[in-house]
């Protein structure tokens, strides 16, 4: 019948004189959640895909107006978005499950002189972050803001596995100083290699958080974000340690810190953002900054429940973050988007703190809002790059299917994703990777778990 449809529309096309317009790729078949602002949910719809960009979104009986080198057939599932995963540290996965049932205070600490012992050998990095990147792939994430060391090494994972990421230098500082010509000049390099790189790399500064960066670093980090016009990223307000160090050292809380140093900015992406007062939410909404919410990581370390409901209802832009999965354990946001809406409700008591459509929005359009690329991504609309997932909801546990908003969000999984698309290539298909060889990224992820295991002899 749907191709009776599209034939039918064709032969329309035909017969008006107008010849039908090229797509490289179409998707069709499947019910279409554009998450643009009306939310449109098109039944049974297709997505026009040429070059990188989108060029049409609408009902099947139009797909006929288009011709398509490649066709994807999405009937029965859903077509979305991809997921923005605001917040990773993607090299620390290999030491997934060392440091569970700790507190945010001991688990870095735990982990932190392991970590940098195999950061150092040949391979270890390779590794994790094509690990990462494979699991964010299979789960559904086209796009991540990576924090950690050494950007430019999951810069060019993620440029060869096909993925968006933005990634950020942490600027090198010795105690309470820096060396600010050559933090600029290591800044630049990673810039001018990185960013704008086949169209999916953006490159922007991170200072870690306002208790473990000297005043004068975070200044500097600051006024380089402004002057280079970048993206800044930094954990804040995440547990009780930081907030009581800033307050018995500056006599405030780290956001009024933050501010204070003339820090806080439309650039800035405030990660966690859990311990925030009436007044640090005021000073967060009147310089424009954004917010990514860590739900899992966050209430496994017991840090508690941001304010979400609180924080997006100030006017903030709200997206998801998984944090590392050595704190999560996992990077997939569906679970992410599931338990965002749960802990809301749970710790507010109130049924409608969250709602399944505002979780999704916080997953791809608000969650492009607060990085400023909801002019290109975050929804499926013409004009924007082409980065959708094609979600099956063929399962047993899936059915039936009333309601696809509150499906993906509370009952689907990273798993039940079966085709991811970037820039409009296809990376996987059918729940087959097309960009990356997951066989060989198994073998050294269990060639690095055996020399993590010799390490600890006393581990069983």
């Amino acid at each position: 019948m749907l191709r009776v449809t599209a034939i039918g529309c064709f032969a329309a096309v035909l017969l008006s004189g107008q010849a039908p317009r090229h797509a490289d790729l179409m998707v069709r078949g499947g019910t279409v959640l554009t998450m643009d602002p009306e939310h449109r949910i098109i039944g049974a719809g297709f997505v026009a895909i040429e070059n990188s960009r989108i060029i049409a979104v609408g009902p099947l009986d139009q797909a006929g107006s288009f011709t398509a080198d490649r066709v994807i057939d999405a009937t029965g599932r859903a077509v979305l978005p991809g997921l923005i995963n605001l917040h990773t540290h993607s090299s620390m996965i290999l030491m997934r499950g060392l440091a569970d049932d700790y507190s945010l205070a001991t688990w870095g600490e735990a982990l932190t002189g392991l970590h940098r012992q195999f950061d150092e050998l040949p391979g270890f990095r390779l590794a994790a972050d094509r690990l990462a990147c494979l699991e964010m792939l299979r789960n559904g994430t086209t796009m991540f803001v990576e924090m950690y060391y050494r950007p430019e090494l999951v810069a060019s994972v993620a440029s060869q596995s096909g993925m968006r990421t933005l990634v950020t230098l942490r600027l090198p500082f010795s105690k309470d100083k820096i060396d600010r010509d050559a933090a600029e000049t290591e800044f630049d390099k990673l810039y001018r290699d990185w960013n704008g790189k086949d169209s999916l790399i953006t490159v922007g500064l991170a200072a870690h958080a306002p208790y473990t960066v000297p005043t004068e670093v975070l200044r500097f980090t600051a006024d380089l974000a402004r002057k280079r016009q970048v993206p800044l990223v930094i954990h804040l307000a995440e547990g009780p340690e930081e907030s009581e160090q800033i307050q018995k050292q500056f006599g405030m809380t780290p956001t009024a810190y933050l501010d204070s140093l003339n820090f806080l900015g439309p650039n800035v992406l405030a990660i966690h953002a859990i311990r925030m007062s009436d007044q640090d939410i005021a000073i967060l909404k009147e310089r424009g900054v954004s917010v990514a919410h860590n739900p899992e990581s966050n209430a496994k370390l017991g840090s508690g429940v941001a304010r979400v409901a609180d924080i997006r209802q100030a006017g903030i832009s709200v997206g998801l973050g998984t944090d590392s999965a050595v704190s999560n354990n996992d990077l997939d946001l569906f679970q992410e988007m599931d338990s965002a809406v749960k802990l809301q409700r749970a710790v507010r008591k109130d049924w409608h703190a969250l709602t399944a459509r505002q979780v999704l929005d916080m997953a791809t359009i608000e969650g492009a809002r607060a990085i400023h690329m909801e002019k290109e991504i975050g929804s499926l609309e013409a004009g924007k790059r082409a980065d959708l997932i094609v979600v099956g909801l063929d399962r047993t546990e899936l059915q039936p299917v009333y309601n696809y908003e509150s499906q993906l969000v509370y009952m689907a999984k990273g798993s039940d994703v079966q085709t991811v698309v970037v820039n409009g290539r296809v990376l996987m298909e059918g729940r087959k990777l097309l960009t990356m060889d997951e066989v060989a990224i198994r073998k050294d992820t269990e060639h690095f778990r055996q020399l993590i295991l010799k390490s600890l002899p006393d581990r069983r």
